[in-house]
């Protein structure tokens, strides 16, 4: 089951948009838009891994000139989802 991830980014004036189509060219980023508020983009990356993700953002992102901070956000719905499948034969204990 895929990892995905919400990655929040902080950027210098002027940059979003050059920032934002850079990030549209990495592998494992699924979106990347520019929004108001607080963030200036907000990526949605999916990845087979957790190393997917955390190579996208520790090892590609950190590179993009114009990134100040990030946040990333890693969604559980997968997660719980594993937690909550039964293994077969182990039912009722």
């Amino acid at each position: 089951m895929a990892v995905k991830a919400f990655v929040l980014i902080e950027t210098r004036v002027g940059k979003s948009s050059e920032v934002t189509a850079s990030l549209q060219k990495m592998e494992f980023v699924k979106t990347a838009v520019p929004v108001t508020g607080p963030w200036d983009i907000i990526v949605v990356a999916e990845g087979e891994m957790l190393s997917d993700i955390a190579n996208l953002i520790m090892g590609k992102m950190k590179q993009v000139n114009g990134i100040t901070r990030t946040m990333t956000c890693l969604t559980t719905g997968s997660i719980i989802s594993r937690i909550n499948t039964p293994v077969s034969g182990c039912q009722g204990l």
